[in-house]
């Protein structure tokens, strides 16, 4: 095949290519679930390009990190092409939406004799006005030319500026009220202006300022995995935080800072997928964690926290360790609150 013909190919999409590589390694849609300790119907979603059917819209970058190490793809590849896929979707949407398509018309016979009728009625029109106009134009006699003029123009007087200060009001009675009126001083160059007929200025108004344009939220921004560097990511309902990635060769610290003073600690002792949610509603971090990793999450309580496998994880809130075993149910997750909800 010539290289033209594989360049014609469609591209592969982000589910058929995750489908296609977990079905080679022989393994099931509930293999992969098992190990993300998520549930069937989220892998199900993802293998049929559902992502909008998926409930935390925020975390679909990390499923997909996720879902790609187990089928041993690369991470940031899976993410990258899916991003561009949504992008292209978008940008069809939006040609659908402003393009419409207009069909062929045909002029039928009163339509055409209705236009033909009124195109004459304006030029009629037009001749008319213009037949007027030339004759009151011819009927005005030229303007008289005369070379005398006047060597004494006429003189305005106007009270001087002394004598417009000292104007007074007499006095009248009204309900034993003497009420007193105070002339308001004039310049001389306003009467100077005054008396020769020019125009007062008229000060133009202030521009107004157009407003400013509200920006809108960016999609959640994900560091790469193993970066030492710090990140910083902007959640969809436009909280900034904070994503630093440190590792050493005993442990990866990650840290999350979301803008709070309350503090949580995630030991993991083995693989959990963790999901936190702060006061606010915001989802502030999602993705799967693997023993030896140390997250420490701040932000404002109370959290909501869920746990793919409880049991991997030693949980600390502001310094405190947490049981997290009251809240484990049988299927190895848990869902907690921490923290004062009043």
């Amino acid at each position: 095949m010539s290289e033209s013909e594989e360049d014609q190919q469609p591209v592969q999409s982000i589910s058929a290519l995750l489908r296609e590589t977990r079905e080679k390694l022989g393994l099931s849609q509930k293999d992969v679930a098992d190990q993300l300790f998520l549930t069937g119907t989220f892998i199900r979603y993802i293998d049929d390009g559902l992502f909008e059917k998926i409930p935390k819209q925020a975390f679909i970058k990390g499923y997909l990190r996720s879902y790609a190490r187990v089928i041993q793809l690369n991470g940031d590849e899976v993410v990258a092409q899916y991003e561009a896929e949504r992008e292209s979707q978008e940008q069809i949407a939006l040609r659908g939406v402003t393009e419409e398509r207009v069909g062929s018309s045909a002029l039928t016979g009163p339509v055409l004799q209705t236009g033909v009728i009124g195109l004459a009625a304006i030029v009629f029109l037009a001749l008319l006005v213009w037949a007027f106009s030339g004759d009151d134009e011819e009927a005005l006699p030229p303007p008289a030319v005369t070379n005398s003029i006047d060597p004494q123009p006429a003189i305005v007087s106007l009270p001087s500026v002394a004598s417009r200060n000292e104007i007074s009001v007499k006095e009248t009675d009204i309900d034993s009220a003497e009420p007193i009126v105070e002339a308001v001083p004039v310049s001389e160059a306003e009467v100077e202006q005054v008396a020769e007929g020019a125009p007062a200025a008229i000060k133009a108004p202030a521009a107004i300022k157009e407003p400013t344009a509200i920006k809108e939220p960016a999609a959640i921004k994900e560091p790469a995995a193993g970066s030492a560097d710090p990140k910083s990511a902007v959640l969809e309902s436009g909280k900034d935080i904070t994503i630093e990635r440190i590792s050493d060769d005993a442990y990866q610290y990650i840290t999350v800072d979301a803008s709070g003073f309350d503090q949580l600690e995630f030991v993991l002792i083995g693989e959990c997928w963790i999901e936190v949610e702060d006061g606010d509603g915001d989802s502030i971090y999602g993705d799967l964690n693997r023993e030896h990793d140390i997250l420490t999450v701040y932000g404002v309580a109370p959290f909501k926290i869920l746990l793919g496998r409880a049991s991997a994880v030693v949980l600390r809130f502001n310094g405190k360790e947490v049981d997290v075993a009251k809240y484990t149910t049988s299927d190895q997750t848990a869902k907690l609150e921490l923290g004062d909800a009043s």
